[in-house]
């Protein structure tokens, strides 16, 4: 089997997917190793290429109100992330950094695009495979907002009400 294939039949991006449509896939994506803290897209770049990890960890990373670099979220084996650059011909939202030394499969956007018109169902694939971790990523913050509104609406409670009534 394709050592590429071997490494993405499992990825939530290519779920459902046959072999010979693994096998168009893998064709199209790059192996890119980072070292550890070794940058692989920073904020504001030209989205050109969207990324799936193979091995190691990711950071997204972020810089907060106070200047502090916050990390937004974590991606490790079978993750992908970038996508959105690329769709939606947007800069990087976030700087990326490896966590330690990871191996990347690399799909450049103008690939990306020539899947989806030459194997359309591959590309609905990926697309709606996209969707479904961004949905899940939207009920993660829909949870964590509903916790914090929920907090806060206790402790606004607790601010107004001494402790005898």
């Amino acid at each position: 089997m394709n050592p590429i294939v071997a490494s993405i039949i499992d990825t939530p991006l290519f779920a459902g997917m046959s072999g010979l449509e693994l096998n168009a896939v893998s064709a199209f994506l790059e192996p890119r190793r980072y070292a550890k803290g070794e940058v692989i897209c920073r904020k504001g770049d030209p989205g050109t290429e969207m990324f799936i990890v193979r091995t190691g960890r990711v950071a997204s990373m972020a810089v907060d109100k106070d200047g502090n670099d916050r990390q937004l979220y974590e991606f490790g084996p079978g993750r992908f992330f970038g996508e959105m650059s690329i769709i939606e011909n947007e800069p990087r939202s976030a700087t990326c950094i490896a966590l330690e030394a990871t191996e990347l499969l690399v799909l450049e956007g103008l690939d990306f695009f020539r899947l989806v018109w030459e194997y359309p169902m591959i590309g609905s694939r990926m697309l709606a495979s996209m969707a479904h971790v961004m949905a899940g990523w939207l009920d993660e913050a829909s949870g964590f907002l509903h916790d914090l509104v929920r907090w806060g609406e206790t402790a606004r409670k607790r601010a107004v009400t001494d402790e005898l009534s």
